[in-house]
């Protein structure tokens, strides 16, 4: 019997301290829903109607606040997550704004396209390579004709954007012209291996082509010859009015002069 009382106690107690438990857990689980739909997010809607393919501006955008969740991480919540971004689909006045539908808006000339240069097998980058770097590319191919040849066929050529990933697997875009643009996905499915080298941008600015260096020494000598020349022009203007003045003086004084006679 007392056995039995003492079981039916422990009983009570472990089925006492476990009711505890679960009141603590549940009463937190409601305070963090109570919290999370009390704090309030700005998010970005359009603010008219968005063609396809607009850039995007603080003016075509306006704030909303919404309850705070974990889901709501794609919704544009900085102005800076628009600036220079393009819509790739049409909005309506009222729509929200996600990252899923935005894209970053190339500044690229009008005859230009952006080419992906992918990182596969046969194309390698010699050094790791970040959005306004400039890469030239070393084609090597065979053909029937001839035997293995490798040429550098394109020079100077502005990366425009660097997808996240490893350094050895990393994909960029390039800028190119359009009929560059056609040969250089023909290499891509041809030849036996493509080479991206990094040029030296701080190299470029610096060295001066002799052509360059001589043509600015001939101007800057052509401005020092004019300013010299210009120079000598007002000084020998400054002579001449000199010479005038002292010419009407001495007109002056002879005029004086005859009239002093006449009146004698």
């Amino acid at each position: 019997m007392i056995d039995a009382k003492r079981k039916a106690m422990i009983f009570l107690t472990v089925a006492f301290i476990l009711s505890v438990v679960t009141s603590v857990l549940v009463l937190n689980e409601v305070r963090s829903a109570q919290d999370s739909l009390g704090e309030r997010t700005s998010v970005a809607v359009a603010a008219s109607n968005i063609q396809p393919y607009s850039e995007i501006n603080a003016e075509m955008i306006e704030w909303v606040e919404i309850p705070q969740a974990d889901g709501f991480t794609s919704f544009i919540r900085d102005l800076s997550d628009v600036q220079d971004a393009v819509t790739i689909v049409q909005l309506q006045e009222g729509d929200l704004l996600t990252h899923n539908i935005l894209r970053s808006a190339a500044d690229i000339p009008q005859d230009h396209r952006i080419v992906w240069l992918n990182a596969t097998p046969n194309v390698v980058m010699d050094q790791a390579v970040a959005a306004g770097d400039t890469v030239d590319i070393v084609v090597t191919s065979t053909s029937e004709e001839t035997d293995l040849t490798t040429t550098r066929v394109f020079e100077n050529v502005e990366v425009i954007q660097r997808d996240q990933g490893s350094e050895e697997t990393a994909n960029i875009k390039i800028s190119l012209h359009i009929n560059d643009a056609e040969q250089f996905i023909h290499f891509q499915n041809t030849a036996d291996s493509i080479r991206v080298l990094l040029a030296n941008q701080i190299q470029q600015t610096e060295d001066i082509p002799p052509e360059e260096s001589e043509s600015s020494e001939q101007l800057q000598s052509a401005e020092e010859d004019n300013e010299t020349q210009d120079e000598e022009n007002s000084n020998d203007n400054n002579d001449n009015n000199d010479e005038e003045n002292n010419d009407e003086d001495n007109e002056d004084n002879e005029d004086e002069d005859d009239e002093g006679e006449d009146e004698e």
